[in-house]
């Protein structure tokens, strides 16, 4: 069984808001999965799907550590 210590759906809609802003086009973060750093730190793994990528889409496998 994962550990699920925090609200995923909302962290992905978060995510995709942030690399979105950053990227300057639609990027969606998928498939995420919380693992324990420590007692107040977890990272998230995730996909980020960018379908507008000069060149074509990409699927990029990412971390993000939330304090």
């Amino acid at each position: 069984m994962a550990l699920v210590l925090r609200d995923l759906d909302a962290v992905a809609t978060s995510l995709s808001r942030f690399l979105s802003q950053q990227w300057g086009r639609m990027v969606r973060a998928e498939n995420l999965i919380e693992t324990s750093v420590g007692a107040r730190r977890g990272n998230i793994l995730f996909q980020a799907f960018d379908s507008e990528r000069a060149g074509g889409a990409a699927v990029l496998d990412l971390v993000v550590t939330i304090y």
